[in-house]
């Protein structure tokens, strides 16, 4: 190979980008090509390597053996990134460059001097000559963000675009014995105005660094595609033969033949170079010399390959009834590629091949191999929270098994291509992806034509990062798309980098966001549920695809039913990809041991975007979450409607695009108060994929109930590609309401006496004690305190979604507007019989900024050991959006055992409750799961009743409702949540705050996104509820009470109801302005 160090470096023979040559992207990088060639003699170069990270400024300004020769190198190990093994700080940044906050003082495709370091690593190589006929081969598997290659003082390649493997042919530099190998990698270079990815920018070599030989008539790639019908399949195969033999050669055969998953034959057939080509030619040249007269045999004898140069062979083979690929079905062929020079076998490799159909049909309907599909999708980095990119097989498999137990169907490569092994992983196990080129300008072109835009001296290196795409993963049956990049606006570039691939690739779909019109589908990010509808109602045979929704940060992923509602009304709509899979926590430890995870601003940087690198479904260590819950619930494949529940007739709707319903088992649980009393097999119809049928389900001598019954049915795949990784369902029905005893069960008049401030009387063995200045309630019994307090609070501790919201934490506010701290002053109290009223009730003004909550209280025996609470809100006219309309109570720390017959296992909110299913529940409310960012949590729905044990003394403090209502209870104050940056900050429990809510605000998405929809905010109507209070000793059965009883007089609110606000707080999350006020930028 010649020395291409003048080229590439005039100013010296280092590498480093001048003026004269900042244009060029790479020189001395092989081709791009698929991952399955063939090689020998492989070695792997992983594990430690001498390192040195310098100032750019020093490493340009030094030769390679000076760079060589640093004194005091220190190891590294590789894969790796350096800012995680303690060189240089990490750096979270969403939308700017890492080198460059303010892009109006940037000059691309310059670096800012003084910006950016080098890393330099040394390995040295005991090497022998490569074999005859052979060529020794470096690869780098990943690398951020440019690399030069030394290898022997000799500079070999210069290469950007470090997500797709960078190979270089060392043969010529080789010595016999002792080498040298340096690599330089640059932090910064041109290419990053190109890689302004929401992400930890992070460096140094992430991938595997391989060496291994090659034949010099080398099978450098192969592109498998197919024509495909239910009755037979077309296999075509174009392999390139690249002669770096330094001679013309011969031509090469190359021998295909196919074998199915079992490894037997099912057909094979020849191509020789020079072989016209069925895709770009209709007749071929062999036809033509028949037509003509000529002897076709010329053919074999006349071609030669020239000496650096690729030829292509081009073959072709029928197979009847073939197994089709799908994510329900991931059947993969092998195909089996010889190469031939004469009858000596030159070279053999193996390709895993699912013959499959991807198209949008005339009305919008996006289909596999004929079948509609809606993707249920996510996107995903390439993330570990201690290696950063570097990332196992073992973390890859992790990720993608639970996304198929969550019934995810679909992922976006958000924002690169990804290591190789990961889309094999999805042809296996079965995934649709979205294929995304490492192409983003979000600190300069968002939304805007400048950076590629028209500019055409940008065309090459987006030229460049749509081949490294294409022709590396081109071959996986699980990419249905090729999206041109992220948010790099549009222009004449990327209108001709969709170009390329359809030309590279006509088999799949193209997806651009912001460009739509070059694109096979719409696009857009954030939009809400009603335009969602809107898009495809305007424009009902064009397919729309919202490429990220749902923005998981913290406590989120609010309406994703109502997402789903659309998407299943329109057919058209595709369905989307949640942003994101899973948290970006840095994984750090403390001194005594424990671990916590690290955000943007955690390492001192000079600008950052603080948490906005938390927002996954799951954490970084990959734990189940609600959010998950809610997924995997809300993208089951089957639906379960009711058309005479009496007599077991339900509607079944099969959503999936190859499984009849015969493939799945079904079950019928008894549940009574939330507990199961008998489990019933059930045997599911004939129904295709995408049809429904009425199905009448055995309820015959369902067992009478006094509590409580609901019917739980359950779906499960048979027989699914992975074990532990089938599609899963489930619904539950009322089928019938319990019969409770009434909530007064006592008409006893209980007695209060005024020591001081406070009234003081007894219901019961419960000690009552209200301060008549406050409202503050406390009650005892022989055991001490059982409860602290009981106020009324419109606050809860901001989620991340709220801090975004401009009706929550806008320019008013629930700090503004003192819902965190109202001043509390009770205005009336009065004493009652205990029968047609209250034995005691008081009212409350609850103080904010201009007006006043007014919550009164009525106080009954209900028991020796319960009182029953009845409360009556007003709230004020111009109330702000409340977090929560409720009370909370709080209880000795002690009680930690928390026991619900509630929604569960995890929290549920108003717009994130689908995954919640009833039952009785258990946990500690110390091991609750609680988010990074601290915040809102631990919330249930539709809970009947609570009890909170002291599980050394065995008493318990049980809340029972008289309506179903939302509980929490935990161990940690709103503001103590709100003020702690990491869980470690929050402070050592003191007490438990249980909250009984009437009414919670849902969660929305409004951190990149809209905000809770109106339907799931609190409006400004009176409210009443009602909750009993007991405390007692050992275990009790759970017995939820029915309605209020009618006795209990009505309230009369002090204040007149007024008219709520219900401006939308949606945003364009594409508006740059609407993002800026929101702060989202």
């Amino acid at each position: 190979m010649p020395e291409c160090r003048d080229e590439m470096a005039p100013e010296g023979p280092t590498g480093r980008r001048t003026t004269m040559d900042v244009w060029t992207h790479a020189v001395g990088r092989m081709p791009y090509r698929f991952d399955r060639f063939p090689r020998t003699k492989e070695h792997c170069l992983n594990g430690v390597w001498d390192f040195a990270l310098i100032p750019r400024a020093d490493a340009d300004t030094q030769t390679p053996e000076q760079l060589g020769a640093l004194p005091k190198p220190k190891a590294i190990s590789v894969p790796g990134c350096w800012q995680l093994q303690g060189f240089d700080k990490p750096k979270y940044i969403n939308t700017r460059y890492a080198f460059g906050a303010d892009a109006n003082k940037l000059e691309p495709p310059f670096i800012p001097e003084g910006q950016g370091m080098v890393g330099i690593y040394r390995k040295d190589l005991t090497l022998e000559v490569p074999t005859a006929h052979h060529r020794m081969i470096l690869s780098i598997g990943g690398f951020s963000s440019a690399i030069t290659v030394f290898l022997n003082g000799q500079v070999l390649c210069y290469a950007e675009n470090g997500r797709t493997a960078c190979e270089v042919d060392l043969t010529d530099a080789v010595r016999p014995g002792q080498n040298l190998l340096l690599l330089r990698v640059d932090e910064f270079s041109p290419g990053s105005y190109l890689e302004c990815q929401d992400m930890w920018r992070l460096s140094g070599i992430f991938r595997s660094v391989k060496l291994y030989e090659i034949h010099e008539l080398h099978l450098l790639d192969s592109y498998l595609w197919a024509e495909v019908t239910p009755e037979k399949a077309v296999l075509h195969t174009e392999s390139k033969i690249l002669n770096l033999s330094h001679r013309c050669a011969p031509r090469i055969r190359v021998e295909v033949e196919l074998l199915d998953a079992e490894a037997c034959p099912v057909g094979s057939c020849n191509g020789k170079t020079g072989n016209d080509s069925d895709r770009f030619e209709e007749v071929s040249l062999e036809a033509v010399f028949k037509e003509r007269g000529f002897d076709p045999a010329w053919l074999d004898g006349a071609l030669q390959i020239p000496a650096g140069i690729t030829a292509t062979a081009y073959g072709h083979l029928e197979l009847e009834t073939p197994h089709l690929w799908s994510a329900e079905t991931p059947y993969l062929y092998q195909v089996r590629l010889s190469t031939f020079l004469g009858e000596e076998k030159l070279e053999e490799t193996t390709v895993p091949f699912g013959f499959r159909h991807y198209e949008i049909d005339g009305e919008g309907v996006f289909r596999v191999n004929g079948a509609p599909v809606k993707l249920r999708g996510v996107n995903r980095h390439e993330f570990d929270p201690v290696t950063g990119y570097a990332i196992t097989e073992e973390s890859m498999r992790q990720d993608i098994e639970l996304m198929k137990r969550c019934n995810i169907n679909a992922v976006r490569c958000a924002h690169y291509p990804d290591t190789p092994r990961w889309y094999e992983l999805c042809d296996e196990y079965g995934l649709y992806i979205m294929d995304e080129a490492n192409l983003e300008s979000h600190g300069i072109s968002y939304r805007k034509n400048l950076l590629p835009g028209n500019d055409m001296r940008w065309l090459p290196r987006v030229l460049d990062r749509q081949a490294a795409m294409v022709q590396t993963n081109k071959n996986h049956a699980s990419i249905f798309c090729w999206s041109l990049g992220n948010e790099i606006g549009y222009g004449e570039t990327v209108a001709l980098a969709a170009s390329y691939c359809r030309t590279a690739d006509p088999t799949r779909l193209i997806h651009k966001r912001q460009m739509n019109k070059i694109a096979d589908m719409d696009s857009e990010t954030y939009p809400s549920p009603q335009n969602m509808r809107e898009r495809a109602e305007a424009n009902p045979n064009r397919a729309f695809l919202t490429n990220e929704y749902l923005h998981a940060m913290g406590n989120a992923c609010g309406s994703m039913g109502d997402y789903w509602k659309e998407i299943y009304e329109h057919q058209n709509l595709m369905g989307g990809f949640i942003w994101e899979w899973c948290d970006h926590g840095l994984r750090q430890t403390n001194p005594d041991g424990t671990t916590w995870y690290a955000y943007g601003g955690d390492f001192g940087e000079e600008f950052h975007d603080s948490n906005f690198c938390i927002d996954g479904l799951t954490t970084p260590d990959r734990r189940f979450t609600p959010k998950l819950q809610e997924v995997q619930t809300v993208y089951q494949p089957i639906d379960l409607r009711v058309k005479d529940l009496r007599n077991g007739i339900f509607v079944l709707e099969n959503r999936c695009e190859q499984l009849n319903l015969r493939d799945f088992a079904a079950q019928l649980r008894l549940l009574e108060n939330g507990v199961c009393r008998e489990i019933r097999e059930l045997s599911l119809p004939d129904c295709p994929a995408g049809q429904s049928v009425v199905w009448k389900a055995d309820l015959q001598d369902i067992p009478p109930a006094s509590g409580e019954q609901l019917l739980e049915f359950l779906f499960m795949e048979k027989s699914p590609a992975h074990a532990g990784c089938g599609l899963s369902g489930w619904k539950q029905f009322l089928w019938k309401k319990g019969c409770h005893p009434a909530l007064v069960t006592e008409k006893v008049t209980a007695h209060f006496s005024k020591q001081g401030t406070l009234l003081v009387g007894e219901m019961g063995d419960l000690t009552l004690r209200l301060d008549t200045e406050t409202g503050a309630l406390q009650v005892d019994n022989v055991s001490g305190v059982l409860l602290h307090d009981l106020f009324f609070t419109p606050f809860r501790a901001p989620t991340d979604n709220d801090a975004h919201s401009p009706l929550v934490l806008g320019k008013q506010n629930w700090f503004t507007k003192q819902y965190d701290h109202p001043k509390r002053t009770c205005l009336e109290v009065r004493q009652g019989n205990g029968v047609e009223e209250p034995s005691l009730t008081y009212t409350t003004a609850y103080q904010t900024e201009k007006d006043s909550f007014y919550v009164t209280v009525g106080l009954w025996q209900a028991g020796q050991n319960r009182i029953f609470i009845d409360c009556n809100v007003q709230s004020p006219a111009d109330m702000l959006s409340p977090g929560r309309i409720g009370m909370t109570a709080i209880l000795p720390v002690r009680f930690t055992a928390m026991k619900w017959y509630g929604k569960g296992p995890l929290e549920t909110y108003p717009d994130r409750q689908c995954g919640g299913r009833m039952g009785v529940y258990s946990e500690d409310v110390r091991n609750q799961p609680f988010y990074l960012r601290p915040q809102e949590y631990g919330l249930h729905m539709e809970s009947r009743s609570m009890r909170l044990t002291d599980p050394d003394r065995a008493d318990f403090v049980r809340f029972e409702a008289a309506c179903p209502m939302a509980m929490s209870a935990v161990p940690y104050s709103d503001l103590q949540l709100w003020n702690a940056r990491h869980p470690p900050e929050l402070p050592a429990p003191e007490t438990l705050y249980v909250h009984l809510d009437y009414a919670h605000r849902g969660l929305g998405n409004s951190s990149c996104g809209p905000d809770a929809l109106p339907t799931y905010r609190i409006d400004d109507r009176p409210c009443r509820f009602g909750f009993a209070l007991e405390a007692g000793l050992g275990e009790r059965e759970d017995n939820p009470f029915g309605p209020i009883p009618e006795e209990i007089p009505a309230y009369h609110p002090w204040k007149a109801v007024g008219e709520q606000d219900r401006t939308p707080s949606y945003r364009d999350p594409s508006d740059p302005d609407q993002r800026s006020n929101a702060g989202m930028v």
